[in-house]
């Protein structure tokens, strides 16, 4: 969002201002006093980080079904009864005292 890429910006002025430690509130209270005037820039690196992410992902999913990863994705999660199987499983704790199951 706009307000993540405002905190990028401003934490390293918040250090300059000797202001450390978690200064979420102090972000968040900046932010809503700016202008729409100011906020402009950090709305349009967002919107131009959400295109570059969805142009990125059409590549990778195409990239990823020529591969065959997607099949390998959905073979390891398709099973059910796998799942369960595992989850049913007791394994030993080799640190109980004898005894302790």
């Amino acid at each position: 969002t706009s307000f993540i890429f405002f905190t990028l910006d401003m934490r390293p002025k918040l250090k300059a201002e000797g202001i450390a430690g978690p200064n979420g509130a102090l972000l968040g209270e900046r932010w809503r006093a700016l202008t729409a005037e100011e906020k402009r820039p950090y709305e349009k690196m967002a919107t131009d980080a959400r295109e570059t992410y969805n142009r990125e992902m059409v590549v990778y999913k195409a990239n990823d079904r020529a591969s065959g990863g997607g099949d390998k994705i959905r073979a390891f999660d398709g099973g059910d009864d796998l799942v369960q199987a595992k989850t049913n499983e007791k394994k030993e704790d080799t640190n109980a005292p004898k005894g302790f199951p």
